[in-house]
């Protein structure tokens, strides 16, 4: 058939089974016709008619079984929806995925942070501990080492009765 109007056989081919498919002369869950009846019907070779078909297997409205054939999926408004909800969710995923990946690296610079601070704090325990020894050994008193410090809670407040 060549050609028409300089449309690509397989556009044709395509936009008329789409037609089909949104009038219901092609119904949802029903087969396509089969490549062969395709060629002959149009007139074109198998690469045309596996194009057309791809292109609508791409859309959403057929779908293939293996050893069975081609069937109706959608029409091409609920394919449109489909879609269109595919792509929200996928763009969901997406933001999750940067959220989750914004976490892990807060909590990893946050526990980062928290473990110098620790560190730092320790060496003002240390510093201050030799001065209390060094206050104790001026005033010719034994520095007392059995003497645990004050627990303190989750606040850094002295814990009740301590």
């Amino acid at each position: 058939m060549g050609e028409t109007l300089g449309q690509p056989e397989y556009r044709r081919v395509r936009d008329d089974l789409h037609r089909k498919i949104a009038d219901g002369e092609l119904k949802v869950g029903e087969p396509i016709p089969s490549t062969s009846k395709l060629q002959e019907e149009y007139g074109v070779s198998v690469t045309v008619v596996r194009r057309a078909v791809n292109e609508l297997r791409s859309e959403g409205l057929l779908y293939g079984q293996s050893g069975k054939g081609v069937f109706v999926h959608a029409k091409p408004d609920t394919a449109r929806g489909e879609q269109a909800t595919l792509e929200r969710l996928a763009e969901g995923f997406a933001n999750l995925e940067r959220r989750v990946g914004d976490l892990e690296t807060t909590n990893a610079d946050g526990i980062a942070a928290l473990r110098a601070e620790l560190n730092e704090m320790k060496k003002h325990v240390a510093s201050l501990q030799a001065h209390l020894i060094d206050l104790y050994g001026r005033t010719g008193q034994p520095y007392p080492h059995h003497i645990q410090p004050a627990a303190t809670d989750t606040h850094g407040d002295q814990a009740a009765g301590a």
